[in-house]
């Protein structure tokens, strides 16, 4: 068990419980197929060695009406990547996509939501010259997904926790290792991820801002880190119009847990660019932040909600963000201000369709 485990050149210090993904049938229970660590061989560096205790995220990735594709992260800070494709399921592959902690105390990091998944393309920027700029449109598959210890949210205060988008550029059904596929690729590592955190874009003061992109553009992701003490991920954040939402807990260390819930700490919400971490939000004065705090509590995972508004127009709101926007009342006798909160977040989009990429099989 991690948490009472000292990690040494002989114990790893892996969580071996329920380290596995079974896929069964549901009206009869059998077991459809699995993939485990119970036997996993020295050395295998895409055999799961720590538990996996959330939800699981799908995808059909060629629009055939069935999922080919699973992402889940474990309790070890990796990510790992199932392919279904085809009917021999023992050709079915299991990868580590990334590997994104340590057994170090700082670095102790894992993953107890399941990751959102958006397809989407990567405006790839390189400069092969100075001041001469090419561009690329790459799709691929983004793997979103904050760490934080949710068993412990108030008193694991030691460990540097962040919010990932990794890149999965293999965007088709893929069994790699077999016949005719790659073969199993390394592991992004937390190196691999350009810090997206101080919006480099929003706050860039040089001549050429395509220089940051072309600087992100190296890179197989970003990574956001937190910065409050013991601040973590707790809930599975949303993706909407290419805006990255997702929120964070920040522990209160004065608080004696064990006299019942009382100030346990502060809750943030963050808004930024799916691609460039440039700020979403706005705060009293009118000025782009990347978060602002929605109260005493732990916030859980957004959910999204579709509406209308009060003119009939549809709307899409996020609600788990404490006490939402700000409205003004103004009263139409007394002319006095009165200030409410709605409970929700106006995210500015609706309903309409985006375009995001498609896949086509050729004959």
């Amino acid at each position: 068990n991690k948490d009472t485990c000292i990690a040494s050149a002989t114990e790893s210090c892996d969580d071996v419980t329920g380290r596995g993904v079974f896929i069964v049938n549901a009206l009869t229970g059998s077991k459809i197929w699995s993939v485990d660590g119970a036997s996993c061989v020295t050395g295998d560096l895409h055999c799961i060695r720590d538990s996996i205790p959330s939800q699981v995220s799908l995808l059909d990735s060629n629009s055939d009406g069935y999922v080919d594709r699973v992402y889940t992260g474990d309790t070890g800070g990796n990510i790992w990547r199932m392919d279904l494709a085809g009917a021999d399921r023992s050709k079915w592959s299991t990868i580590k996509v990334a590997s994104l902690a340590s057994d170090s105390s700082t670095e102790d990091r894992r993953f107890f939501t399941a990751p959102v998944i958006v397809r989407t393309y990567e405006n790839k920027v390189t400069e092969p010259e100075a001041d001469v700029f090419n561009y690329e449109k790459i799709p691929y598959d983004g793997i979103l997904i904050g760490s934080g210890d949710r068993a412990h949210p108030a008193s694991s205060t030691d460990v540097t926790d962040y919010f990932f988008s990794l890149h999965d550029y293999a965007i088709s059904p893929t069994l790699f290792g077999e016949t005719g596929f790659p073969a199993k690729p390394t592991s992004d590592t937390i190196a691999d991820l350009y810090n997206i955190e101080g919006d480099p874009v929003g706050n860039y003061s040089g001549t050429q801002v395509l220089e940051v992109f072309a600087d992100i553009s190296t890179y197989k992701g970003w990574k956001y880190e937190f910065k409050g003490i013991g601040e973590k991920s707790l809930g599975q954040g949303a993706v909407l119009e290419g805006t990255v939402y997702f929120t964070s807990f920040v522990p209160n260390s004065t608080v004696n847990i064990g006299c019942g819930v009382g100030d346990l700490g502060l809750g943030w919400l963050y808004a930024i660019d799916l691609h460039s971490g440039e700020s979403r939000l706005k705060n009293d004065q009118g000025k782009a932040v990347a978060k602002v705090d929605i109260g005493s509590r732990v916030p859980d995972s957004l959910v999204i909600h579709a509406g209308v508004d009060e003119q009939g127009n549809s709307v899409i709101r996020l609600l788990g963000v404490g006490q939402g926007d700000k409205q003004v009342l103004i009263d139409e006798v007394t002319g006095e201000q009165k200030i409410i909160h709605t409970g929700t977040i106006d995210t500015n989009t609706d309903m309409m369709p985006r375009r995001i990429y498609s896949y086509f099989k050729e004959n």
